[in-house]
């Protein structure tokens, strides 16, 4: 008798077999998935770590109008200054030439003129010194002191011409004693003209002179400039006191 048996199809495999086989064989299987999971993940948290630290922060607005202004307002103020400059200059005396160097009312006791030179121009100043020739004694007599300018040359085109801040002026004895200061001083439109005071205890023929002190101030196209500051004193004249 022949013993029954049992074959299997060409090309199939059972379950046993499956079962048979030997786990070492499904490792690189399993290391491949392994792998493949490790390498998505790495990839994703490289995506999104990539989005964070290529994100640029947003540029900030820039304040136009701001500096706008802010150049508008520094403009406008240098325009006010260089207008007020200009304005405030201190008023240009006129050329008179030696008219009141001459003039019976304001050169009637004496008259000096003196070349001034500064880097805006040569200019000549005149001290011209008015009032009664006699006196009394322990009485108040007022003698004018006027400046005026004879004539000038400006050096460039850029200066107008010159002006100036009258700060003192006063009589003295010949032998240099101080006697008075001025006690007021205006604006007669071709120079400014100072009152002195005087007043003697003493009668006698009185030699005096008269000493002024102004700063000269260059008037330019725009705005003005303080050059010098000038001394002059007078011929000698004399005041008959009684």
């Amino acid at each position: 008798m022949h013993a029954l048996t049992s074959e299997k199809p060409v090309g199939e495999t059972s379950q046993d077999d499956i079962s048979a086989q030997s786990p070492d064989k499904l490792e690189p299987a399993q290391e491949l998935t392994g792998k493949s999971s490790s390498a998505e993940e790495k990839d994703v948290w490289s995506e999104d770590y990539d989005e964070h630290i290529s994100a640029e922060e947003p540029a900030p607005l820039k304040p136009k109008k701001k500096r706008k202004w802010g150049g508008v307002i520094v403009i406008a103020i240098i325009l006010v200054f260089l207008v007020l400059w200009t304005v405030l200059s201190p008023k240009l005396i006129p050329q008179s030439g030696d008219t009141y160097l001459r003039s019976d009312e304001y050169s009637s006791l004496s008259g000096f003129a003196g070349d001034v030179e500064t880097y805006a121009g040569n200019t000549t100043w005149a001290i011209s010194v008015g009032g009664d020739a006699n006196a009394s004694v322990g009485v108040e007599l007022d003698l004018s002191v006027l400046v005026t300018k004879v004539s000038e040359r400006t050096s460039n085109f850029w200066f107008r011409g010159t002006g100036i801040e009258l700060r003192n002026a006063s009589i003295y004895y010949e032998n240099g004693t101080f006697l008075a200061e001025m006690s007021d001083k205006s604006d007669i439109g071709f120079g400014p003209l100072a009152t002195v005071p005087v007043t003697f205890t003493e009668a006698d023929d009185c030699h005096l002179y008269a000493y002024v002190k102004f700063l000269v101030y260059a008037d330019m196209r725009i705005g003005f400039l303080p050059v010098k500051l000038v001394e002059i004193e007078s011929e000698v004249f004399t005041i008959h006191v009684s």
